[in-house]
């Protein structure tokens, strides 16, 4: 029902702070939330199923994200 919740919620999944995801910090408060106490999880966990990515300082989209 809300996609900024999903993708804060994968980003979480993903070990990357969704705050600082460019768009995902735009979206909050206007599209919907992306702060873990706002979004009602259900099933597992994240903090069980968390995997973090490989991310490439390289890349300037991925400096910084966590």
């Amino acid at each position: 029902r809300n996609l900024t919740a999903v993708d804060a919620t994968c980003a979480r999944l993903m070990a990357i702070r969704p705050e600082r995801v460019g768009y995902l910090a735009e979206a909050a408060g206007r599209l919907g939330p992306i702060r873990q106490r706002q979004i009602e999880q259900r099933g597992e966990g994240i903090d069980s199923l968390r995997t973090p990515f490989a991310l490439v300082d390289e890349i300037p989209a991925h400096r910084g994200l966590r």
